[in-house]
């Protein structure tokens, strides 16, 4: 038999790059700092939980799938130590689950995965002006549909690479 978990991606700052500290203004502006500083504390515990989790699993035959990753092997473990090293816990967990012998796999397309980062690339570096609502409307037609072949893509990818006796771990975000 074959299993496969899955962990829902949530964000933190080290996972947003140079847009978190415009977004980590904007979110404590618009929640307010208390509320905002419990959301946070939340997503902490939630990353702890799932570490604390997965430590338990049997890493030899598990397989990671981690959303928008285009490679695995040594290339995939350079993004992950990456990733880790920024401080990003859903990173730093697939290390950990590596160093014991988990297996990551490519799990996306890069056209796809392209195709959305510029969709949301030009949404938010749109003016708040008229080109804003513009840019919305453009992503709001298409991203469905990128979605949905994402996750047929995702989901070939995984079928292929799982195999009798494998345990899968997909790190999925909304």
């Amino acid at each position: 038999m074959r299993e496969l978990l899955y962990v829902p991606i949530i964000h933190v700052e080290s996972d947003l790059g140079s847009a978190a500290p415009a977004l980590e203004q904007r979110s404590a502006s618009f929640f307010g700092e208390q509320r905002w500083a419990r959301h946070k504390a939340t997503v902490a515990q939630f990353w702890q939980r799932v570490g604390d989790y997965v430590s338990r699993i049997q890493a030899a035959n598990l397989k990671i799938y981690q959303d928008g990753l285009l490679v695995g092997g040594d290339l995939g473990k350079k993004i992950i130590e990456e990733g880790a090293r920024r401080g990003s816990p859903n990173y730093k967990i697939i290390l950990g689950l590596m160093k014991r012998g988990a297996d990551i796999r490519p799990t996306e397309d890069a056209s796809l995965l392209k195709e959305e980062y510029e969709y949301l690339r030009r949404l938010a570096q749109a003016p708040l002006s008229d080109r804003r609502p513009a840019a919305y409307e453009e992503y709001e037609l298409r991203k469905d549909r990128i979605r949905d072949e994402r996750d047929r893509f995702v989901a070939r990818a995984i079928n292929k690479t799982l195999r009798e006796g494998d345990l899968g771990l997909l790190f999925m975000g909304a």
